[in-house]
């Protein structure tokens, strides 16, 4: 059965379908936050979870709990006054803002500068430690299309490096404005999609890339293997889904963006991957219905103490040369072809000129796969 493909558009009109139950089922009366007396009985414990009528003791005898207790039980959604509740109201604003906001993703986020220098970022990202370099400088009258490699379970180097200050990016490369780019279902979830947004993160989308590249000194990171790159993170083999990937390529060639490739060493080891469970068990039958529905499944990250947090390995980022592309609104295959070819190249020639370095065996090679 082939994979049922979600689109952002699907996704969109998913949040706000919540939204709108929640809104109903939350509601219930505001009007005893008028009432100081009532206060403190009415939002209890029990009423929280939409419990009525307590003793004032908080004792709720057996006789007493019944539907009446609980509104949505008798279709009771509001009080006797007709008033909205609180959390109803807190639902209802977010909604409003989400429908209002839902194309902050398409341009850029919301990138707030004082977060993406937090010294917090920067302890964290020291702890491992994650490192940023280049071979190259990218001209601040160009803009660039940088080619992250590879995905590793979570792509932590990539947000520390391209996505906060953690890692003194602004010093690496001066007048470059960076965002990084990820799937466009991360920038649906609500709250989430409100946290990536302060970075400066928004999806991948051909609109996004050419809105976060307009003027001159831009530059977007793509994670160009994604979340199927995602499932072949092995310790002992680095796999690149590469070969049929031409869509950054295309969108370079339409904005006249130099691709540069980049390579993380480390980001493979930050956890152990077990991409497939026992196949008597439930859990495996959920990761066949997550597979069906979104074309991968979900994993099992194993990684170090009782909170399962990523091994403190070292990440070190190098980001290569600079492949100069010119702008052309209507590129040939022929011509993705051969930019394609290039990036391969640049990507194979960084990766050998620079694994020695890391005590990677010689014989150690890419694996590039569809």
């Amino acid at each position: 059965m082939p994979p049922l493909k979600i689109t952002s558009n699907a996704i969109e009109k998913a949040c706000a379908v919540t939204a709108l139950v929640l809104y109903v089922v939350t509601a219930h009366d505001l009007s005893s936050w008028l009432n100081y007396d009532q206060l403190t009985h009415q939002y209890s414990a029990f009423s929280l979870v939409g419990v009525r009528n307590v003793p004032a003791n908080g004792i709720v005898q057996a006789g007493n709990f019944s539907s009446q207790a609980i509104p949505w039980l008798d279709g009771d959604l509001q009080s006797n006054e007709g008033h909205l509740g609180w959390g109803c109201w807190m639902v209802l604003a977010y909604a409003l803002w989400y429908l209002y906001d839902r194309d902050a993703c398409k341009h850029g986020g919301r990138p707030i500068q004082a977060i993406r220098r937090s010294d917090k970022l920067s302890r964290t990202a020291a702890t491992f430690p994650i490192t940023l370099e280049k071979t190259h400088e990218l001209d601040p009258e160009r803009k660039y299309i940088i080619g992250y490699h590879p995905h590793g379970v979570s792509g932590g180097g990539a947000f520390f490096n391209f996505a906060t200050e953690a890692t003194g990016l602004s010093k690496v490369f001066p007048g470059i404005d960076f965002h990084l780019l990820t799937h466009s279902s991360l920038h649906h979830f609500p709250i989430f999609r409100d946290l990536v947004a302060l970075f400066g993160m928004a999806d991948v989308s051909r609109q996004s890339i050419s809105y976060c590249l307009k003027g001159k000194g831009k530059a977007v990171v793509i994670i160009v293997g994604g979340a199927k790159e995602a499932l072949m993170s092995l310790p002992d083999k680095t796999y690149i889904v590469l070969k049929n990937r031409k869509g950054f390529v295309r969108v370079a060639l339409q904005n006249g963006a130099d691709l540069v490739p980049s390579f993380s060493f480390g980001e493979n080891q930050l956890w152990k991957l077990r991409s497939h469970v026992f196949p008597w068990t439930k859990l495996n039958l959920y990761q066949k219905v997550y597979n069906w529905v979104y074309a991968y499944p979900p994993v099992l990250l194993l990684g170090q103490g009782m909170f399962n947090t990523p091994f403190r390995l070292p990440v070190h980022t190098i980001v290569g040369k600079p492949i100069n592309v010119e702008k052309d609104s209507s590129p040939s295959e022929e011509k993705v072809d051969e930019i394609h070819r290039r990036y391969m190249e640049a990507l194979i020639d960084l990766y050998e000129t620079s694994k020695s370095r890391f005590n990677i065996a010689p014989e150690n090679k890419l694996i590039f796969v569809d």
